[in-house]
C-alpha cells in the first residue's frame, strides 16, 4: 500500500498562502478590509474613548489661552508693567498656536500621530508650570509662547484622526462630540480664571491648574490612546513580519522615505 498522498487542486487551494505569496513585491499592506492593524476596524468603544480623550487633550490647552485673561491685571501689578505688556502673554500663546502647525503638520506625516501629540503636550504642560513660577514678566512671556508652540500639536493633529478611524458616514457624530469638548473650555476659561484670581490662590494658580489637568490628561492618554496613522502601523507590521519568518526584504512603503530637512520644510 502506497504512503504517497496525492494533493488535489482543492487541497492546494486550501493551503495557507506564504508571506511571499501575500506580499510578492515585499511591500507590506493591510490584508483586506478586515485587517486588525487597520484603525478603521477598531471597536466602537475604542473609537469613542479615543475621540473623547483627544477632545479633552485639546480642550485643556485651549483652556490655557483663555484662563489667563483674568490674570492680566494681577500680573501687571505684581511685575509693575502695563496691561498691554501682560496681555502680550495671551497674544504670544496664540502666536505659538499659529506657528506650531508649520512644525507638527509635516512631522506627524513622518513619525505618526500619538507621540507627536503627547510629547509636545508634556512640554507644553511643563511650560505652564514655568509660567506659574515665573519671577519676572520676561519669563511669563517666553513660557507662554512655548506653551502655545508645543500645545498646538494636539490642536493641529487630533482633528484629522477623527477621519482616519471612521468611515465618512460615521464622522458627523464624532466631530460634534470632539467639537463640544474644544469649544467649552475657552468659554469657561475666563470664569475659572476670574474665580482663581479673586481668591487667595492668586493668578499663578491659573497656570498651576492648567499644568495639573494637562498632566492628568497625559496620563490618561498614555493608557487609552493607540497609534492611528496607517503608514506607521504598517511599518510596525512589517517589522513584526520581518522577525518571525526572517524575511528581511519585507517593508512598508513608508519606510522607503528618506526626507531631508529641506524637503520637510517644503512639505
Amino acid at each position: 500500500m502506497s504512503d504517497q498522498v496525492t494533493i488535489t487542486p482543492e487541497m492546494a487551494t486550501d493551503q495557507k498562502p506564504t508571506i511571499d505569496d501575500q506580499y510578492p513585491d515585499h511591500i507590506v499592506t493591510f490584508d483586506g478590509p478586515d485587517d486588525p492593524y487597520n484603525p478603521m476596524n477598531w471597536s466602537f468603544r475604542k473609537k469613542f474613548i479615543i475621540t473623547i480623550s483627544y477632545g479633552l487633550t485639546t480642550c485643556w490647552i485651549t483652556l490655557a489661552s483663555a484662563i489667563f485673561a483674568a490674570a492680566i491685571e494681577s500680573v501687571s501689578a505684581e511685575f509693575n508693567v502695563n496691561t498691554e505688556t501682560s496681555a502680550a502673554a495671551m497674544s504670544l500663546l496664540v502666536f505659538g498656536f499659529g506657528l506650531g502647525p508649520l512644525v507638527w503638520g509635516p512631522l506627524n506625516e513622518l513619525y505618526g500621530r500619538k507621540w507627536l501629540i503627547l510629547i509636545p503636550y508634556f512640554i507644553a504642560a511643563a511650560f505652564s508650570f514655568g509660567t506659574a513660577t515665573a519671577k519676572d514678566i520676561q519669563t511669563v512671556l517666553i513660557t507662554r509662547f512655548f506653551s502655545g508652540l508645543f500645545g498646538s500639536a494636539p490642536v493641529t493633529i487630533t482633528g484629522g484622526i477623527m477621519a482616519i478611524i471612521r468611515a465618512p458616514h460615521q464622522l458627523g457624530n464624532a466631530i460634534v462630540a470632539y467639537g463640544v469638548t474644544i469649544v467649552g473650555r475657552p468659554t469657561l476659561g475666563p470664569i475659572i480664571g476670574g474665580a482663581l484670581c479673586s481668591s487667595s490662590l492668586g493668578w499663578r494658580w491659573t497656570e498651576y491648574l492648567t499644568g495639573i489637568v494637562m498632566m492628568v490628561q497625559l496620563g490618561v492618554d498614555l493608557l487609552v490612546i493607540d497609534e492611528s496613522y496607517a503608514p506607521t502601523l504598517l511599518a510596525r507590521k512589517a517589522h513584526k513580519l520581518r522577525l518571525h519568518p526572517q524575511n528581511w526584504a519585507l517593508h512598508a512603503k513608508h519606510e522607503e522615505w528618506d526626507v531631508s530637512f529641506k524637503e520637510l520644510y517644503q512639505k
